[in-house]
């Protein structure tokens, strides 16, 4: 599980690179930082859950989303 793509992240595929957060936009979120936190600091319209890695996306990490919603029907995105 490798978490938030980031523009330091080795190997970034051309396809991520306009996805990728600038490491220096993520002040104050540490490495292994929880869904919780990353949620807030980033503000992502759209969570993917590729990793295959269960328990993850917990009730509280998808709650978390709410503060960042910006789509017309209030809703986030989750795959």
């Amino acid at each position: 599980m490798q978490g938030l793509v980031t523009t330091e992240r080795s190997n970034l595929d051309p396809a991520a690179v306009t996805f990728a957060k600038n490491p220096r936009d993520l002040e104050r979120l540490s490495k292994g930082a929880s869904i919780i936190e990353v949620v807030k600091k980033v503000k992502p319209h759209v969570l993917l859950g590729l990793s295959g890695v269960g328990g993850v996306f917990n009730a509280e990490g998808l709650d978390s989303l709410t503060c960042c919603t910006t789509l017309s029907n209030g809703r986030s995105i989750i795959f």
